[in-house]
């Protein structure tokens, strides 16, 4: 099951015809940059579109979603443009370590897209930030990397606690965005951004930019 054309049967059912050719356009050196999180928004929405996607990934033995939806983009990319890309050539680079999915960027962009498409109005969130000392004023930044719970020290981060009120996302490259309503705050001192927040303040938190799995 070599062949790159079965899998994009219906594709019009999933992105529009503006969307289609603004991809087509895009140089294939972007393209990961670009749009990985966009497919991988609508992952789902591929599989579902027909019945030869899951069959085809099965074959490939790739079932993690962030690999196919990289193989989805790169494959319809070169479908478009009428040239033939194998997915072993994929397989091969992931396998050997060529893409990797699990760099600090990406693992920021693949948690993205799961806290937003799990989060739901009304959730309680429990939000935190390493916190930077720079001319005398120490404000909210970000971690590097995603962070899981257990290395979290809720001693010297910005802790933020309150309520999803609003998520969104916005253009190419897709970013997730959420609103919280700020219920209590470990530090009253730290500046949130180099701004000044309060309970009962509603703040907005890029999600791709924060990258730890709520």
């Amino acid at each position: 099951m070599e062949e790159t054309e079965p899998i994009f049967v219906n594709i019009e059912s999933v992105f529009d015809n503006r969307f289609i050719d603004e991809f087509k356009r895009t140089p294939e050196s972007y393209i990961m940059d670009l749009y990985f999180s966009y497919f991988l928004y609508k992952h789902d929405e591929f599989i579902q579109s027909n019945s030869y996607i899951k069959p085809y990934f099965d074959s490939l033995g790739i079932y993690d979603k962030p690999s196919q939806s990289y193989l989805l983009t790169f494959l319809w990319h070169r479908e478009l443009h009428n040239e033939k890309l194998y997915s072993t050539e994929l397989t091969k680079s992931l396998n050997n370590g060529i893409v990797n999915l699990n760099n600090c960027t990406n693992l920021k962009k693949i948690n993205a897209v799961s806290n937003f498409k799990k989060l739901k109005y009304g959730d309680s969130l429990k939000l935190q930030f390493p916190v930077l000392k720079e001319g005398g004023v120490s404000s909210a930044t970000l971690f590097e990397c995603p962070m899981v719970a257990k290395d979290l020290d809720s001693l010297k981060n910005l802790i933020i606690e309150g309520e999803l009120t609003s998520k969104y996302y916005k253009g190419i490259p897709m970013e997730f965005y959420i609103q919280v309503k700020i219920n209590n705050i470990n530090k009253n001192e730290i500046l949130y951004f180099l701004n000044n927040i309060q309970k009962g303040d509603t703040i907005e938190l890029n999600l791709n930019s924060y990258g730890t799995s709520l």
